[in-house]
């Protein structure tokens, strides 16, 4: 995490501190999930998930999509995970 995105002190919301705990360790924005709800025993060779933060532009491309077709969860999906396809992944999961 970037200096300029780290708090200084506790902040008293204990899931603010389990996020400045969890992003302590990167050395970005991105974060590797190991623990899926489906513990990664459907996914071959699961090393975890990376997950990085969608940039602005990115939303609103999603968000102003005209097509109503369009997955907009797999579209977010796609756009913030590394490691592992994003129709390989299994709904539970996805959320």
């Amino acid at each position: 995490m970037s200096k300029n995105k780290q708090i200084v002190g506790g902040s008293g919301d204990p899931r603010e501190d389990a996020l400045n705990a969890l992003f302590a360790e990167s050395s970005d924005d991105t974060i590797t999930i190991t623990d899926l709800p489906s513990k990664g025993k459907f996914y071959t060779g699961f090393q975890g998930v990376d997950v990085k933060p969608l940039t602005f532009l990115d939303e609103q491309k999603i968000l102003n999509a005209k097509d109503t077709k369009t997955d907009i969860v797999s579209k977010l999906l796609e756009k913030s995970i590394d490691g592992i396809n994003v129709d390989d992944l299994l709904s539970m999961d996805k959320m």
